[in-house]
């Protein structure tokens, strides 16, 4: 399991733009380029948030704070339906 976590760990902090751009869009939530690039930097700074269930809340309110509601709340369908975590596995 320390293994799989491992490997998620290393890929979210790989993490493009492009490739998190790419996921919303195939998921129909459009944020913009900017506040796209502050949520890369929150969840490569706390992978946690998108790894384990239990820190989404956190997660999803860093990006609220750094951000708005509006781009929390559209994210938060990327996040609760772990499409990031089926991407990158």
């Amino acid at each position: 399991m320390f293994k799989v976590i491992s490997d998620l760990n290393k890929k979210l902090q790989n993490l493009t733009l492009s490739n998190l751009k790419e996921l919303c869009t195939k998921h129909d939530v459009i944020i913009s380029d900017d506040n796209l690039l502050i949520i890369l930097k929150i969840i490569q700074d706390n992978p946690v948030g998108i790894i384990d269930s239990d820190f989404h809340e956190i997660l999803l309110k860093s990006i609220r704070i750094q951000t708005n509601h509006e781009v929390s709340r559209q994210f938060r369908s990327i996040v609760e339906g772990e499409y990031l975590i089926q991407e990158l596995s």
